[in-house]
């Protein structure tokens, strides 16, 4: 396999700064990673990968600062950035745009997200050249993408047929990769070939050396989205309930919960609210914690089709990490996590209370098996599988 299209919502890196600085409230560092990873996998493993990027930025005016996004490199497109009518805007750029490419040099054209206006680019591809085989990658189920608590009636309204029109897009698709098994039971409801992988990390986040934790105040870290649903609420109880003076919680991201942290953080001295940094920062604070917490529980529905992308990431680091048993995390991963007793608050103050009282013999034995076990997860190494998958089995016709 020589050549792949990948569409997707990656940021040109002369941008990365400025989008920083434009969101408000809205983190797509999961994706953007996840998306550069993949990028990396491919080229490393010897393939050819052109982009063709709608940048999977906030709508404005809630969550950026611009009404419109001007194209700044050869693989993404301008925009109209105002919500109700920005996807209708990049579907058309998109469909636009995609006339320039060659489509017939392509052994497989991959588009990554559920994101509507991607994925109706596949019926377009499929009028151009009926040949091309497509592959979507699936990081979440449309309905469970927005966990936001303060949904408009507007917003549910313009939900529910953006939903409708991806699976009506979705018939068009030859293969997937998904997250979970779950997730494949909802999408593929006419057994097309499927590849499943929980995710991947780059070489580059995987600490390589154990440096013993010698900072007075041992640092109890959480980076990712403020959301309700996340338990993000019960971390923060379960930490005041621990009250010891030798922890800090460090909180970073955005959310619907965003002002309510940062009220919490100015009365209490032990938790620090960082806002939304970097992905770069955010590496660096997960690298420099005594712990790690994902305090997302199993309660919800939507936990069956999703895998946690910082479980990966914080594994990364060598520090524990503390998570919860969750029925899209497959079982290998179990023993590498700290996992409260039960899905309560008290349990998990026991569990961030455990591991704030390991000595440094007992850190480098969790640093040793936990980078052990994630660099049998980096980009190259799964991607070479799913670059296998594509060529053993994405051209057989599923429908």
């Amino acid at each position: 396999m020589n050549n792949i299209l990948l569409i997707c919502g990656v940021f040109p890196d002369i941008r990365l700064k400025e989008i920083e600085e434009k969101s408000i409230n809205f983190n797509q560092g999961a994706a953007e990673n996840y998306q550069r990873s993949l990028i990396n996998g491919l080229t490393e493993n010897n393939v050819s990968c052109d982009l063709l990027s709608a940048p999977f930025i906030g709508a404005w005016p809630k969550n950026y600062k611009d009404m419109y996004y001007k194209s700044s490199d050869d693989f993404d497109i301008s925009f109209c950035n105002v919500w109700g009518i920005r996807n209708f805007s990049r579907y058309l750029r998109l469909k636009r745009k995609i006339k320039k490419y060659n489509l017939e040099k392509y052994n497989q054209i991959v588009i990554y997200s559920v994101h509507t206006p991607l994925v109706k680019l596949a019926k377009i591809i499929k009028k151009i050249n009926k040949e091309s085989k497509i592959c979507l990658f699936v990081p979440d189920i449309p309905e469970y993408i927005n966990l936001r608590e303060d949904k408009s009636f507007l917003y549910k309204i313009a939900k529910k047929i953006d939903i409708k029109s991806f699976y009506r897009a979705n018939k068009v698709i030859d293969s997937y990769v998904f997250l979970t098994e779950a997730m494949n039971e909802v999408v593929n409801k006419t057994g097309r070939p499927y590849f499943v992988l929980e995710g991947f990390v780059n070489q580059d986040g995987i600490k390589q050396n154990f440096v013993p934790y010698t900072a007075k105040t041992k640092k109890i870290v959480y980076t990712g989205s403020l959301n309700a649903k996340f338990g993000v609420n019960e971390l923060i109880a379960s930490f005041i309930q621990l009250n010891r003076d030798d922890a800090e919680l460090v909180i970073c991201g955005s959310g619907d919960l965003a002002d309510y942290i940062s009220a919490i953080a100015k009365d209490n001295k032990k938790i620090q609210y960082l806002g939304q940094v970097s992905a770069i920062t955010a590496k660096k604070i997960q690298h420099e914690a005594f712990a790690l917490v994902n305090p997302r529980m199993g309660k919800d529905e939507y936990v069956k089709y999703s895998f946690p992308s910082k479980t990966l990431e914080y594994l990364a680091t060598g520090n524990p990490v503390i998570a919860y048993d969750l029925l899209g995390i497959p079982e290998e991963y179990i023993s590498e996590l700290i996992i409260p007793r039960a899905e309560t608050i008290e349990a998990l103050s026991e569990a961030i209370d455990l591991v704030l009282n390991f000595d440094t013999c007992e850190l480098q034995k969790i640093y040793e098996k936990n980078i052990n076990f994630i660099k049998r997860k980096t980009d190259v190494s799964i991607i070479k599988e799913v670059i296998r998958f594509f060529e053993n089995n994405a051209y057989k016709d599923g429908r």
